[in-house]
């Protein structure tokens, strides 16, 4: 058993590839559920590794680290069945359902219908759960029908499209950009946002595919879930009258879901948040609204309290105030939040909180994927946002000092190994260290890219098995491009982990603007934490 740190909060736990590698995992993964460990969160198997994440406020890494691996070793194994659930998943293998059938054929030396007849021949189990809430990376794809991914990812994938890629092949649950060989397409929908359990599949569980005419696939009866727009009966509510781009409701985002492929989510600068909800007498996860650079424009139906956190001059009926200021609120008051002179992201909190339904433990929005937050949207003029009642009286311009706040100063980002830090020459990782990068405009909730040196791996054709990631991982793409994971990203990926910023220093990285100048800074802080 390999044992590496994935950042302050999480470790991955590997054994080497082999047939029953798999089999493996989801034994340690059933035999951690059931044990008493204090500070466990998530449980994420994916392949031959186990990402264990926990609660690194109250653990050290050592200490969890060692009991981890301690109860694993000497502990009896659960017994595990290893056989999971089967589905039987209809397929159209037709038209344009098929868009890279023929590349594929051609690709493997086949004719389009040996590769339908030997994709649908036997059973798939699903080794992983992550890219997208739902995906199922499956394994037992015949050695045949081994495929290269796009050269150029596609930009829009249609959802329950079936692809292949490399030894892979899976299913897209929901629209979104790809690279995979689209080989056909099923009408089964795999998430449901509206169950306990959103991932139609489970890690362990097998796959059948079933090929279908077109017309068959046309008049398939599978049921589809109407969306619910939420109920609003609060006398207490914040009405928008404007507001800027990729203005959403946001908490400290979700736990437990990472198995079934649900991004963690979040505020992009948690620390502003959780200084935010304190001053104002909140929980740390309560909901305040975030926004990229400019402020929300809003009016209050009652009285409150409020903070703005951010470099902006917000205005009480044109009245200039301080922003990091508790800022008392009458009924019929009109805030304007401004805009943020530096800095990418601003945060308005409320007393008490802004009251929109948790959608598995969280009321973060996820804009790509339409969940969370309001209706799972970006707030717009027009939207009515409930919040709580004041609960305690709270003094009138008191703030949080300059020290306290996230120093949006020019400094190195401090950073530690990646769990492939190993997979890099000494070379690649100095040009790492000294290159000054520069966040590209092709940033977002997902990730932020970084132009600058390209970085090569010692095996430019060494391709790593997926497994988890989290917020402040920094990957290699192929084309040696850094990629920094933010609050949305999803929760595996194949990219080699170069480095993590530690958890001090990923708030001062989010408020980094595109094109802004940064280096990093290696440093073992977290590792000796």
């Amino acid at each position: 058993m390999e044992t590496i740190q994935l950042g302050a909060s999480a470790l991955i736990l590997r054994v080497t590839k082999s047939a029953t590698a798999l089999e493996t995992i989801l034994s340690w993964q059933e035999h951690l559920h059931n044990s008493d460990i204090n500070g466990l969160q998530e449980l994420l198997p994916c392949y031959h590794s186990l990402t264990v994440f926990f609660d690194s406020e109250n653990r050290s890494y050592h200490d969890f680290a060692q009991e981890i691996t301690s109860l694993l070793a000497s502990g009896p194994r659960a017994k595990v069945n290893h056989s999971g659930h089967l589905h039987e998943i209809p397929v159209c293998y037709e038209g344009h359902y098929a868009l890279d059938l023929g590349e594929v054929a051609s690709h493997t030396g086949l004719t389009p219908e040996e590769v339908i007849t030997l994709h649908s021949s036997g059973e798939y189990v699903v080794a992983g759960l992550g890219f997208s809430p739902g995906f199922g990376f499956l394994k037992g794809l015949p050695p045949k029908l081994k495929c290269p991914r796009l050269t150029t990812p596609r930009t829009t994938v249609p959802s329950g499209s079936v692809g292949i890629a490399n030894d892979q092949t899976g299913i897209y649950p929901s629209e979104t950009a790809g690279g995979w060989n689209l080989i056909g397409r099923t009408p089964t929908k795999l998430i449901d946002y509206s169950a306990a359990q959103p991932s139609r599949f489970k890690v362990g569980d097998r796959i059948k595919f079933i090929p279908i005419t077109e017309q068959e696939f046309l008049t398939y009866p599978e049921p589809r879930t109407a969306p619910k727009n939420q109920q609003n009966n609060s006398p207490n509510n914040l009405h928008v009258l404007s507001a800027g781009p990729m203005t959403t409701i946001q908490d400290l985002g979700r736990t437990k879901y990472r198995n079934q492929g649900l991004p963690k989510g979040g505020a992009m600068d948690r620390k502003t948040v959780t200084l935010l909800n304190s001053w104002l007498g909140n929980d740390k996860f309560g909901s305040v609204i975030e926004f990229c650079q400019i402020g929300v424009n809003v009016q209050f139906s009652s009285d409150t309290f409020v903070m703005i956190g951010g470099s902006c001059l917000p205005k009480i009926n044109g009245i200039v105030r301080s922003p990091w200021s508790v800022i008392a609120i009458s009924a019929g008051d009109i805030l304007d939040c401004g805009v943020l002179h530096s800095g990418l992201w601003g945060y308005l909190a409320i007393q008490g909180g802004f009251q929109v339904p948790a959608l598995f433990g969280s009321t973060s929005t996820h804009p790509h994927l339409k969940v969370g937050g309001l209706n799972g949207r970006c707030l717009e003029a027009g939207n009515q946002v409930p919040y709580a009642p004041p609960s305690i009286t709270l003094e009138d311009g008191l703030g949080i000092t300059q020290e306290d706040r996230v120093n949006n100063t020019y400094a190195p980002i401090r950073c530690e190994r990646g769990a492939q830090w190993e997979m890099f020459s000494e070379q690649e990782l100095t040009r790492f260290l000294n290159t000054t990068y520069a966040v590209s405009q092709k940033s977002n909730r997902v990730g932020y890219r970084l132009e600058g040196a390209l970085i090569t791996k010692k095996d430019p054709n060494y391709e790593l098995t997926s497994e988890g990631a989290c917020p402040g991982t920094i990957q290699i793409t192929n084309s040696g491009q850094p990629i920094v994971l933010m609050a949305d990203a999803q929760s595996i990926g194949g990219y080699p982990k170069i480095a993590h910023i530690i958890k001090e220093d990923q708030s001062r990285f989010a408020q980094l603007r595109p094109g802004m100048k940064l280096r990093f800074e290696l440093t073992d802080h977290s590792r000796s934490a």
